[in-house]
């Protein structure tokens, strides 16, 4: 599913323009992404937690040429439905 389909299913569910939706996924994005950054934890009810998972920098070997490349740190942002949600997909 695209971010674009996402946004017609909701507009399509909820009766709200998709132009009002598309600007309430993005706000939400925006906002996970702003305390994510900071290492805090997002968590929205009945739906889920945001986890932010710091990366140490490493050096990786390019398998072709043999090159060595220092990746810098990173942030990986994991997600962990909630038991509600999870039981939802379940039945």
């Amino acid at each position: 599913m695209t971010a674009e389909n996402l946004i017609e299913k909701l507009s399509a569910t909820t009766g709200i323009p998709m132009e009002t939706v598309a600007k309430t996924c993005q706000a939400l994005a925006d906002s996970v992404a702003v305390y994510v950054k900071d290492m805090d934890e997002v968590a929205i009810p009945a739906f889920g937690t945001f986890l932010p998972v710091k990366n140490q920098e490493r050096v990786v070997r390019d398998s072709k040429t043999g090159h060595k490349t220092l990746l810098p740190p990173s942030i990986e942002v994991v997600f962990k439905p909630s038991v509600v949600l999870r039981k939802r997909f379940v039945g």
